[in-house]
């Protein structure tokens, strides 16, 4: 067979296309590898050399003596049989709360999952499909956000993040403590949102109906909000919150649960130190916005018009039509949500105290930096569990990613 230059240069193309691939693969995968080779060896000595650091390696007296130690390649030199132990994965359970790390870091992801989808598709839909004034400086306003470092929402959002607290907890008394005006601004507030959400839904309301409703729940909203902002611990109860909600509260309690127990405060749920608090300044994101808008964009006009002549709303255009044709690019926004929620450290680090309600990237770290800090390996053994679910969970799932981008990718 006679090389022709066009074979030569096609098969150089392939080599230096598959070296740069093995190249790059070789770069991101070798810290997973020397970690997980670091976790399973008994014997440390070995981990900082290089080939050797690659190989789990046992002493001798692991692998005669350790239940769970097995050596693959026996060697006359001490410490050098390569083998693997999954003693410090079993200390990783035995030593910290991990499993209680990894159920408040699911449901924390999946809280911001729920809510990041949520705020996207709300919001890129009209900026995707409906005409109104201001539209394209609202969106290049949204992507400009994308610019500034996460850092700056940081004293923003923790001072918000306590206000709503304290609001909830003075709600939270004022409905306890038996105020007949507070109840009824809720429920009024409460009926007015769901009406008009129907109402939308099915296309069947005027525009003067939509807008009595939206005074309605807005007349409500504010003189609930001015008993909020007025109520005071200290008047109330001399500064004892539950003095103050403990009368009325005794009365519903006694009549529907049989029990005088005081209740859990609000401000646990949705203020500081909550995994609401974790998770929700991170619900309105640029990037998840510009992926549905993009995503919305490459729907045919054809078959939204078709949904209007059938008499849809488009709040049903909205999610029986667009929301299941653009699946894809929902599950690769779901994994990068997911990702990004299960690997943030510095935001829930700082608005949650509780250790029990810790994620697993905030209470892995901050056991391995304390009493556990002198063991490498226990550290790295800690470091595979933590990543482990998330690698796992794309690879299921990476042909939904990578067929979700191809619509954000013009």
């Amino acid at each position: 067979m006679q090389l022709t230059k066009r074979t030569v240069k096609k098969t150089l193309g392939y080599f230096w296309h598959y070296s740069a691939l093995l190249l790059m693969v070789a770069f991101t995968a070798f810290p997973l590898v020397w970690a997980l080779a670091f976790g399973l060896s008994s014997d440390a000595s070995m981990a900082y050399l290089f080939p050797d650091g690659f190989f789990p390696h046992q002493d001798s007296s692991a692998c005669t003596l350790k239940a769970g130690s097995y050596c693959l390649f026996a060697s006359d030199q001490p410490g050098q049989h390569i083998g693997f132990s999954l003693d410090w994965f079993q200390r990783v359970f035995q030593e910290m709360p991990f499993l209680t790390y990894l159920k408040n870091s699911l449901i924390m992801s999946v809280m911001s999952i729920v809510g990041v989808l949520l705020v996207s598709v709300l919001a890129a839909y009209p900026l995707a499909r409906m005409d109104f004034p201001g539209r394209k400086v609202i969106f290049i306003a949204i992507v400009t956000t994308m610019m500034l470092p996460s850092e700056v929402g940081i004293v923003p959002n923790f001072i918000i993040i306590k206000k709503f607290g304290d609001w909830a907890n003075a709600l939270q008394a004022l409905l306890y403590g038996g105020d007949w005006l507070a109840w009824l601004c809720v429920l009024v507030f409460a009926a007015a949102l769901l009406l008009a959400a129907m109402l939308v839904y099915r296309q069947k309301a005027a525009a003067k109906s939509l807008l009595l409703l939206a005074a309605l729940a807005f007349v409500a909203q504010a003189l609930l909000m001015a008993k909020v902002l007025a109520w005071q611990p200290d008047a109330a109860a001399g500064g004892d919150f539950w003095r103050a909600v403990q009368p009325g509260w005794a009365a519903i309690a006694h009549t529907v649960f049989g029990s005088t127990q005081s209740p859990a405060s609000w401000s646990g749920w949705v203020g500081l130190d909550s995994h609401f608090a974790a998770v929700v300044p991170n619900f309105a994101t640029a990037f998840g916005i510009f992926l549905m808008k993009q995503a919305f964009e490459a729907i045919p006009q054809d078959l939204i018009d078709a949904a209007r002549v059938d008499g849809a709303s488009e709040m049903q255009i909205l999610w029986l039509v667009m929301v299941p044709v653009t699946a894809p690019a929902i599950a690769a926004l779901s994994i990068f949500t997911l990702v990004s929620a299960w690997n943030d450290y510095l935001w829930p680090s700082i608005v949650i105290n509780t250790k029990e309600k810790l994620p697993v990237a905030v209470g892995v770290f901050n056991d391995l930096t304390g009493p556990f800090a002198t063991s490498d390996n226990l550290l790295m053994a800690a470091i595979i569990l933590t990543v482990l679910p998330v690698l796992v969970f794309f690879a299921f799932t990476q042909r939904f990613f990578i067929s979700g981008m191809d619509g954000a990718v013009k």
